[in-house]
């Protein structure tokens, strides 16, 4: 099953989206979560880059193990080839880059 999910998101908390984003996972009982672009951050394409290895994401991770789901969920991030709005892939086995949104 595949959900798509709207959580509660606050302009630039990670922690707090993060953690709404964890309670979505887990209340949504799939194998494929989906979230809007830049979700974990709020819509703002200014905001600071997530740290895809830091412990912000650390609770996504786990909630991603606990249901044994993937999550895709918008992030701006950091990558050798510059900063990008990007969809984040979470599962068990942590955080990567599925896509990088280009203009």
């Amino acid at each position: 099953m595949v959900a798509a999910v709207q959580p509660r998101v606050l302009d630039g908390d990670v922690e707090a989206n993060v953690a709404s984003h964890a309670e979505s996972i887990i209340s949504a009982d799939a194998r494929l979560v989906v979230f809007p672009e830049l979700s974990l951050t709020g819509y703002r394409v200014d905001a600071e880059p997530v740290d895809l290895a830091g412990d912000a994401v650390a609770e996504l991770v786990r909630a991603c193990a606990a249901t044994r789901s993937v999550a895709l969920a918008g992030a701006p991030v950091e990558t050798p080839g510059g900063r990008f709005i990007a969809m984040v892939r979470v599962d068990a086995a942590g955080v990567t880059v599925a896509y990088r949104k280009t203009f």
